[in-house]
């Protein structure tokens, strides 16, 4: 589904990156909290219960994925001005359009 990502590497990249800073809530302004509520319903007598838990399980590791792979890139972004960020977005906006213009599909979920 993901690429494989190695939180060894990581670690090696990052060494002042600490996964567990004790007390970093009092120290961190400002703090990003986000959550996704999802829904799923599938009303099909005999299959609607298999198809749910699929389904809640297939969301769980996409965002999942997602999060390793934001964590594993820390090193890249971190130090980003919003000027980057901002550039990276652009840029990244740009080669989305051109894959759903051109029908560059990729299936990485199933």
């Amino acid at each position: 589904m993901f690429s494989k990502i190695d939180c060894e590497l990581v670690r090696k990249r990052c060494p002042n990156y600490d996964t567990d800073p004790s007390g970093w809530m009092n120290t961190v302004r400002p703090t990003v909290t986000a959550y996704k509520v999802v829904t799923c319903e599938f009303r099909w007598y005999g299959l609607q219960h298999r198809m749910e838990v699929f389904l809640q399980h297939l969301q769980e590791r996409v965002y999942l994925g997602f999060h390793k792979q934001l964590v594993s890139r820390f090193h890249e972004w971190a130090a980003m001005s919003m000027d980057d960020i901002r550039q990276h977005e652009h840029e990244t906006a740009q080669q989305l359009d051109h894959q759903r213009n051109h029908h560059d599909k990729r299936n990485d979920l199933l």
